[in-house]
């Protein structure tokens, strides 16, 4: 018996593409019903879990990645009108988005990427994971090098008097 089995998906979705059409679907049951529903098509229209604020509508835009690596995204986007810079990574916090060096949100897309929304114009566009843990981390780690030096110093003063 040979229980192998090869799956392929035509087209395949690439690492960024945009999108100006949406729909706010605000519960898991319905996202992922909709999500595998035939019809669906996530290159002309994405699924979110929150309005990005902005009227869903079909606009036109050219993306450029300049730099793509495993905890940095940079690229340039040049969109007619609102449109949805979507990453298809996973989404997990803390990764950040900057427009033009502003902070931006980043928004839950088709149950597990990640979206931006990007304003009209040309934009400089980076996805920075900076996670607060690891921020934490750093904190921790300096206090108490700081606290282990402080204790030799004062201990090492202390036996030479």
């Amino acid at each position: 018996k040979n229980n192998t089995f090869v799956f392929e998906q035509y087209p395949a979705l690439p690492r960024l593409y945009t999108v100006g059409k949406y729909t706010v679907v605000d519960d898991d049951e319905t996202l992922l019903r909709t999500l595998f529903d035939a019809p669906f098509e996530p290159f002309q229209e994405i699924l979110l879990e929150v309005d990005p604020g902005f009227p869903s509508a079909t606009v036109s835009a050219i993306v450029h990645a300049t730099k793509i690596e495993e905890q940095h995204v940079e690229a340039t986007v040049e969109a007619q009108g609102n449109v949805l810079l979507v990453m298809t990574d996973t989404y997990y916090p803390g990764w950040n988005a900057y427009i033009d060096g502003k902070k931006v949100p980043i928004l839950r897309a088709n149950y597990a990427f990640r979206a931006v929304p990007i304003p009209p114009g040309k934009h400089d566009v980076q996805i920075v994971y900076e996670p607060l843990s690891f921020k934490i981390g750093i904190i921790v780690s300096l206090s108490s090098l700081v606290f282990v030096s402080l204790t030799y110093a004062i201990r090492r003063t202390a036996f030479t008097m």
